[in-house]
């Protein structure tokens, strides 16, 4: 398994010279949380419109190893992440509380809501 926080630098470096770098200084500037281990990298920052949800900036993991990271972040209730890169492909944002996000088995719709 490869690390991931290496795959996550360099996806966003692919993208852009020095955007993983960029990411991790936006979210920590803005209050957010970066956490970086070998099994998930996660970047967010709290909702302008609401401080206990998460949005999602950045995140590399599966399934499981997401649902660790957010379930060690008591400080959000609820989580939001774009549904494309970073949001900005045209398909909106969804939101969830992170203990329904952390029960149920798959990133369905029927527990989601468009914003």
């Amino acid at each position: 398994m490869e690390n991931k926080v290496t795959q996550a630098f360099d996806f966003l470096e692919r993208r852009e010279a020095g955007r993983f770098s960029s990411t991790v200084k936006f979210c920590l500037e803005h209050g957010g949380v970066v956490h970086a281990a070998p099994d998930c990298f996660l970047a967010g920052v709290p909702c302008a419109d609401d401080p206990a949800c998460l949005y999602v900036v950045f995140q590399c993991s599966k399934l499981p190893a997401l649902r660790r990271a957010l379930l060690a972040m008591p400080q959000f209730e609820r989580v939001r992440w774009g549904r494309g890169m970073a949001g900005r492909d045209g398909y909106g944002t969804r939101e969830r509380a992170v203990a329904d996000f952390c029960r149920h088995a798959d990133f369905g719709t029927g527990l989601t809501k468009e914003h």
